[in-house]
């Protein structure tokens, strides 16, 4: 039993020593369960990045819907509302700013005040800039009161005319997913233009998320299109993929025409047992080595003593 006692003394000795050792040198260690998150930069750029949907902030006032979604199709159906609700028991200064859609013009009543208990309903009206081509176009809407702020995902997507027609749905098991995953899509595709025969059309998917980082971007393919065609599409997400709500974009085209469809889904860190790292763990097991020899070592010295007792 003392021989026992010895040794796991030794070993709880010896360990954390060693583990102090690689932790100066690797400066990572970690016992147990941990996730992490990737926080994201605000302004637009091709890297990849996760999205953040709301300020973690405590605040006194609250907004909603917390994801705003515009197809626009023509200069009738550019409106978007949104509410903003006080909470607390006095007036508050608020003012209200459209980040990442540079490709529209907007009038909007940027600054008020919201009186104690009470919501004010606000509207903005989106209009394409000269240029402004087809396409999925994300941004936020933030929201302050002092230092306070509540963030708006939204997403437009503007359609000019069009014979093709495309429809990307995140299936419902995967609308949230561990990063390093896949998501499974069903896509429609549609052709209104011809009534016998194919077209020989495009179409690419890309993920982004609400800083219109890029994700991951997929090979584009070639399809026959007849009238309709539909298809379930296997997305894989990189682990690198930080905790945060991204879009699936699919793009169909032929000829100079392209139409664009898209599909939010949530994204997080798979949950890990990150033991120290490698080098960490051959230690720890060169640790439980050494404890065992000189267990091993004392045993015999004390059995060689007792031998010589008896001589």
């Amino acid at each position: 039993m003392k021989k026992i006692i010895i040794l796991l003394l030794i070993f709880i000795i010896i360990v954390p020593v060693i583990i102090g050792v690689d932790a100066e040198s690797s400066g990572n260690i970690t016992f147990g369960v941990v996730s992490s998150t990737t926080s994201t930069s605000s302004t637009s750029g091709r890297s990849s990045g996760g999205g953040s949907a709301t300020s973690s902030e405590s605040s006194d006032f609250d907004v909603y819907p917390e994801i705003i979604t515009l197809d626009y199709f023509s200069p009738s159906s550019n409106n978007i509302s949104f509410t903003i609700k006080n909470n607390g028991n006095a007036n508050i200064p608020v003012s209200v700013e459209v980040l990442g859609i540079e490709e529209f013009y907007y009038s909007l009543n940027s600054s008020f005040s919201i009186s104690h208990s009470s919501s004010k309903n606000l509207s903005i009206s989106f209009n394409p800039m000269k240029g402004t081509s087809s396409g999925v176009y994300v941004g936020k809407i933030i929201v302050k009161s002092g230092e306070k702020f509540k963030t708006i995902l939204l997403v437009i997507n503007f359609r000019e005319s069009s014979l093709l027609d495309i429809n990307v749905k995140v299936l419902p098991d995967y609308k949230s997913v561990y990063s390093g995953d896949d998501i499974i899509s069903s896509v429609l595709l549609h052709n209104s233009g011809t009534n016998s025969g194919l077209i020989h059309a495009a179409i690419n998917f890309t993920v982004i998320d609400f800083d219109r980082n890029v994700l991951v971007e997929y090979s584009k393919e070639e399809v026959d299109l007849g009238k309709e065609l539909f298809f379930t599409r296997k997305f894989f997400i990189p682990s690198h993929a930080g905790n945060g709500r991204y879009i699936i974009v699919g793009a169909l085209s032929y000829g100079n025409s392209s139409v664009y469809s898209y599909e939010y889904f949530d994204a997080v860190k798979k949950p890990v047992i990150d033991i120290v790292s490698d080098y960490s763990v051959l230690l720890i097991v060169i640790a439980i080595m050494l404890a065992i020899i000189i267990y091993e070592f004392i045993s015999h010295r004390n059995y060689s003593r007792n031998l010589s007792k008896f001589k």
